[in-house]
């Protein structure tokens, strides 16, 4: 409701200058927040990687090594190396 012969209030009322640019500003006022924006959001993608690499060697370990994973064709070993201990303690 508009009332007769009040003034209008605000960045458009009669005593202030009028600026035709849109705003004065001219330092980068954005550059914390975006660094700090990139700072939190690498950590969070690091910490998503890790926990991911994290769930897959447990699942890895949980089916235990297979032999076309780990292959041992062409090691040399010394004699009776490899060989489970008997009752003794001494390799049969």
């Amino acid at each position: 409701m508009t009332v007769p012969g009040a003034q209008r209030a605000g960045i458009r009322s009669p005593g202030r200058a009028s600026i035709g640019a849109r705003t004065l500003r001219t330092d980068r006022w954005w550059a914390y927040p975006a660094v700090t924006f990139a700072v939190l959001l690498a950590f969070v993608a690091y910490a998503t990687l890790l926990e991911l690499v994290k769930i897959r060697a447990s699942q890895i370990n949980a089916v235990g090594l297979r032999s076309d994973v780990l292959s041992l064709d062409g090691l040399e070993f010394p004699e009776g190396a490899g060989q489970k201990a008997g009752p003794g303690g001494s390799a049969r």
